[in-house]
């Protein structure tokens, strides 16, 4: 089966549960981006009981991404609790909060972030350990400390990013920042 990993963890890690838990061994990655995707699969792993490893990480082409519900289409749903059961271990909570919030004025495909006064003023008043963005990671070892991070706090608060998307899988409550 072919399946897509767009730059965002959260999307990636679903399509990676999934072909790990039909244990698809011949399963292609189109990438939109290797690298990243690497990173991805890597902290996947460590977090995560494996049951099969991909075909191979290819970069997605104008096809696949024209057609990205196609390469998708089984892998829409989360399904949290299902994919919970492949943890190697549960996380310990010692952070009580962690956050990551986007700022309006840098625009992000499809999400929305908050004026960056507000954001300015929140993060001064805030005790907590900063995720910073959730893309672009230097390394795998930089992401696995970052999803370490979360897995480890009580609370999440940010914007809807892959870091939210991710709190459930650990148990970690998510409080969304918006602006309306």
């Amino acid at each position: 089966m072919e399946y897509i990993t767009p730059p965002a963890l959260s999307n990636a890690w679903r399509q990676y549960h999934y072909m790990n838990h039909v244990r698809d061994k011949d399963a292609i990655i189109h990438c939109e981006d290797i690298n990243q995707s690497l990173f991805f699969w890597e902290a996947f792993k460590h977090f995560f009981k494996i049951q099969v490893e991909p075909k191979e990480f290819i970069e997605a082409t104008g096809k696949v991404r024209e057609n990205y519900d196609v390469y998708q289409n089984s892998t829409k749903d989360y399904q949290y609790p299902l994919f919970k059961k492949y943890l190697k271990k549960q996380p310990i909570k010692v952070h009580s909060l962690v956050y990551s919030i986007i700022d309006s004025n840098i625009p992000q495909k499809g999400y929305k972030g908050i004026h960056y006064r507000a954001k300015s003023n929140i993060i001064k008043n805030l005790n907590g350990i900063n995720l910073g963005d959730s893309r672009n990671f230097k390394n795998a070892d930089e992401l696995i400390n970052k999803i370490t991070q979360v897995a480890n706090a009580e609370t999440f608060l940010g914007s809807s990013c892959s870091w939210a998307k991710i709190c459930p899988y650990f148990d970690t409550t998510w409080i969304q920042v918006i602006e309306k």
